[in-house]
This record gives structure tokens, sequence and C-alpha cells, in this order.
């Protein structure tokens, strides 16, 4: 079999290349991969941070609305924030009976609004606060009401005051449903709210004369909804 030593020859070279292609396409991943990772280190290192003057306190409100722990009705609160010149803190003034899926949502609400603003909040202190005169649940819920809010005070925008929400929300700004929006949608309407901001996925929602639902897939949305 004379030509068994060539046949034998060209697979080897063959499968050489292959490995070659298999190693190149490797390396450029690679590469790809940490060309990205550095792009996004610029693009974080390369926002401006918001400078307050050492007195200087911007301060912007909005209602939010939860539902009383009997599960029976639904209630109004206040919720405030206030950015200080200081050290990137998020602080959280609650009632006691809040829980800590509050103050995650306030880090979220921070980190999504870094986003949406283009804003480095590394220098300001973030303070939020709810007034509520019942104990009103919030948690998770408020997150999509803090964020808006707090994209008010930093490009001194205003909520509108007859738009409210009820939405969960991540770091990315991305907006998620929440629990007994039956109630809180009602609960608003009784309070002369015309418009309420629920997430793109949120069940559940009632139609009711008075008021008008709205959709948002992420803060971007929501803020176009309820800010001027």
């Amino acid at each position: 079999m004379p030509h068994a030593p060539k046949l034998m020859d060209q697979l080897k070279l063959h499968e050489e290349k292959r490995r070659d292609l298999t190693g190149l396409l490797l390396f450029a991943l690679l590469i790809g991969l940490c060309l990205g990772a550095v792009l996004a280190a610029n693009w974080y290192a390369t926002r401006p941070p918001l400078v307050l003057a050492g007195g200087e306190a911007y301060t912007r409100s909005t209602k939010i609305v939860g539902v009383i722990k009997d599960g029976q009705a639904g209630e109004l609160a206040t919720l405030t924030v206030e950015l200080r010149s200081g050290g990137g803190r998020v602080l959280v003034s609650v009632p006691p009976y809040e829980n800590e899926d509050t103050q995650r949502s306030a880090r979220n609400a921070k980190l999504a609004a870094e986003r949406e603003t283009n804003y480095d909040l590394s220098s300001v202190d973030i303070i939020f606060s709810i007034e509520a005169e019942a104990e009103v649940i919030t948690g998770p819920s408020a997150g999509a009401a803090m964020a808006v809010v707090l994209v008010a005070a930093i490009e001194n925008r205003w909520v509108l005051e007859n738009a409210i929400t009820s939405a969960t929300i991540d770091e990315y700004g991305r907006l998620g449903p929440v629990g007994e929006i039956d109630i809180k949608v009602r609960a608003a309407k009784d309070a002369g709210f015309e418009l309420f901001v629920v997430s793109s996925n949120q069940t559940g929602v009632p139609r009711i004369s008075g008021i008008d639902v709205e959709r948002a897939r992420d803060l971007g949305e929501a803020a176009a909804l309820m800010l001027r």
C-alpha cells in the first residue's frame, strides 16, 4: 500500500491545521472578552461625578402606595429623597415595620439611577425617607418610585402630581411586578391619581374608570411617563 504513508501525512497535516484554527479562535475570543472588559471599565470611569456644595441639598418627593398589613386596603405614603455631599452612602429612614427589602430596593435605585443619568453618585449621600400614617408594606414594590424620584433630583425635574408607580427595580433599571396591584390601583384612584405606572410584565391589573395604567419596561420609560 504505497499511498498509505502519504494519506497518513495528509491526515496529520489536516489535524494540525484544525488545532491551529481552534487555538486562533480561542485567542480571538479571549482578546474580545478582555477588550470588552476594558471598554466597560472605561465607560464607568468616564461618568462625571455629581458634585454638590457642602451645604447644598437636592430634594424631591413623590407618593407611593402600599397595602395595610391586614391586606384589605391600600394606603398612601410620602417618599422623599435628599442628596447631600458625602461618600456615596445610601441611607433609608423608614418606620420600624419596614424590612431589609426596602433597603435593597434603595441600593438598586441608586445603581439604576446612575445608569439612567450617567452620573457617578459616589460623592453624594442619598437619604430616602418614607412617611406614612399607617403600617404600609412597601418593601421591594417601592423600588421604582425610589429610582424615579432620584432621577428627578439628579436632573432637576419634577414628579407629576397625578402620577404614581408600584414596581420592583433591579440594579440595571429593569422593572418587575408586585403583589396586590388591584388594591393599590384602587387606592391611588380614590386618592385622586390619574396615572399609575406598572412594570411591563405586571399581571392582574384592574381596569378602573378615572385612572390610566401605563406599562414600563425600565427606569427610562417610567421616568418619561412620570417626570417633567
